[in-house]
């Protein structure tokens, strides 16, 4: 793989980049090539392993949080973005996804984090690179949510411990102290 770079390329992808991708003679094909979009580090990383293990070669579109990936030997190219990845459907943000997808030869897109999952799954069908397959919003926003996904499992007859939310700290110490959450107990945030 060759990069070109101009001194400007981490802001913009340009024609500058010039990527050889087709095998030579008698040696294998290229391996797919994945963009990951991030706003974190230590689950993107996961994702970026799983991928590179996979056989793919990785790039990164991630926020300055998630800059550290840029390191690691399994990433092939770090690309920054300045766009907040909120988790909500951007256009300037699928704007930008593809053109780094066409800048670097992306095969498929993959979010690292539940910001960019949820921001892929609100784009996916704005975007021109094929995106992994993930669920739709309202899915994805169950599975995301502790109580939600709590309740789902209690309605499919999955076993879970018993539950309870409470708005906050104070709220839950009154709660323990009249008895009404037994202890042991884990607390845990929603969210």
């Amino acid at each position: 793989m060759t990069f070109l770079l101009r001194s400007d390329f981490a802001r913009e992808p340009s024609a500058t980049v010039k990527i050889d991708r087709a095998p030579s003679a008698g040696t294998a094909p290229a391996r797919p090539r994945v963009l990951i979009v991030t706003t974190l580090i230590s689950l993107p990383y996961r994702v970026m392993r799983v991928a590179h293990e996979a056989g793919a070669e990785v790039c990164i579109l991630g926020t300055e949080r998630s800059r550290g990936l840029e390191r690691s030997r399994f990433c092939a190219y770090f690309a920054p973005t300045r766009r907040r990845i909120t988790g909500e459907a951007d256009p300037a943000l699928a704007a930008e996804i593809d053109r780094w997808t066409r800048a670097l030869g992306i095969d498929m897109v993959l979010p690292g984090d539940a910001p960019a999952t949820r921001a892929l799954i609100a784009l996916r069908d704005t975007l021109k690179a094929p995106c992994f397959p993930m669920p739709n919003l309202q899915q994805f926003d169950t599975l995301n949510n502790k109580w939600l996904f709590t309740k789902l499992c209690h309605e499919l007859g999955i076993l879970t411990p018993k539950s309870w939310v409470v708005e906050d700290a104070a709220r839950l110490r009154a709660e323990i102290a009249a008895g009404r959450i037994p202890l042991p107990a884990i607390a845990k945030p929603s969210n």
